[in-house]
C-alpha cells in the first residue's frame, strides 16, 4: 500500500508532499511509520467504538533558529527554552485505491 503525506492549512510546509514512493529513503521511512501509527491510532478508536481525534502531531524546529542555535553552539537547555517549533497535526485521512493519502493541517508555532 502507498501512503501520502500532504501538509495544508499554512506554515513553513504548507503544499509540500511526502510519499512512499519518493527516491529518499528517509521519507519514504518517516510515511511509512505515521501511517502505521495513525492506523493503530485508528484500530484503538474502533475498538472503543469511539471518534478518533487527533491522530499525529508533526513537529518541525524553525530552521533558522536552528541554524543560529547551531553557529551560536546553544546548550540543550537553551534550545529546549527558545525553539520554536511549527506543528502539523493529523485528524484526516483518505483511503481508496490501494493509497492512503494523509493531511497534517497546520496547528501554529509552539515552544
Amino acid at each position: 500500500m502507498e501512503a501520502m503525506i500532504e501538509f495544508v492549512g499554512g506554515g513553513p510546509y504548507d503544499g509540500k508532499v511526502m510519499s512512499t514512493d519518493s527516491s529518499d529513503r528517509a521519507e519514504v521511512s518517516q510515511v511509512r511509520r505515521s501511517a502505521q501509527l495513525i492506523g493503530a491510532g485508528l484500530a484503538i478508536a474502533e475498538r472503543q467504538e469511539s471518534t478518533p481525534g487527533n491522530l499525529l502531531t508533526f513537529r518541525y524546529p524553525s530552521a533558522a533558529v536552528a541554524e543560529q542555535a547551531k553557529t551560536e553552539q546553544w546548550s540543550e537547555a537553551k534550545i529546549k527554552a527558545l525553539m520554536p517549533y511549527y506543528e502539523y497535526e493529523v485528524r484526516e485521512y483518505v483511503e481508496r485505491d490501494g493509497l492512503v493519502l494523509i493531511k497534517a493541517r497546520y496547528k501554529g508555532v509552539a515552544r
